[in-house]
């Protein structure tokens, strides 16, 4: 799964990271010879990754697209007031989810070609991916239990996929 790398730097750390990762904090602190940082590799869900990645570049958009977990592509814009109201109830499901669903913002206007690519054609689109496969699309803001249920179904497709592999592979 994906590190974090967190610095601590005194036994004045913000309270929600030391919430997240308290037990490593403790022992540090346990640890007189130590110095006052020390690098932890920590994993993300600890700290309920909801939060909506936005698109980078190319590299980050086939990495997660190609990911295990189904990856959720909301193709927005700037300008658009549908797709800010759709953000954060996404945010929100996926943090539901815990760590079993990546959640990618596209700027359709910065990333025109995969716009294009996946026949965007109004915003907000959101397009399920899962291991570099369509698996199902929305277009619109729709109402939320047509969001949620595109969560659901993807990741119980998902689930099925790899039951039917476990059981091609104990075969």
């Amino acid at each position: 799964g994906i590190l974090y790398q967190i610095r601590i730097f005194s036994k004045n750390q913000d309270k929600m990271l030391k919430k997240g990762i308290g037990q490593l904090i403790k022992a540090h602190q346990r640890c007189a010879s130590l110095p006052n940082s020390v690098l932890f590799a920590v994993p993300h869900r600890t700290f309920g990754m909801g939060a909506a990645t936005e698109l980078e570049n190319i590299e980050q958009f086939n990495k997660l697209t190609s990911s295990e977990r189904p990856t959720i592509l909301v193709f927005s814009a700037e300008w658009c007031g549908a797709c800010k109201e759709l953000k954060p109830f996404l945010q929100k499901k996926v943090e539901e989810h815990e760590g079993k669903v990546n959640l990618l913002m596209v700027d359709a206007d910065k990333f025109e070609d995969i716009a294009i690519q996946y026949d965007v054609t109004s915003l907000p689109t959101t397009v399920v991916m899962h291991k570099g496969k369509e698996l199902d699309k929305m277009i619109g803001r729709t109402h939320e239990d047509r969001t949620e249920r595109l969560i659901q179904n993807a990741l119980n497709l998902v689930q099925a996929l790899q039951l039917v592999l476990n059981r091609n592979i104990n075969q």
